[in-house]
């Protein structure tokens, strides 16, 4: 994965005291991290008929 940052982006990411690697390096786990998950979504999604992935994304109206 390549991150590239402008550089305003920059500038914001030092302003609040990381650099930019340690910016990256964080992005970088949290995808390591949440790829799973998402790759487990998608099979479930890829084996759901279309009238179950329309029931699941539909808005539950009784709840808060």
């Amino acid at each position: 994965m390549v991150l590239a940052f402008t550089e305003e982006q920059k500038k914001e990411i030092e302003a609040r005291g990381m650099t930019v690697v340690q910016t990256k390096l964080i992005l970088h786990r949290f995808v390591k991290a949440i790829m799973p998950v998402f790759d487990k979504v998608w099979d479930m999604c890829k084996n759901m008929s279309k009238e179950q992935i329309e029931e699941f994304l539909k808005d539950d109206e009784g709840e808060i």
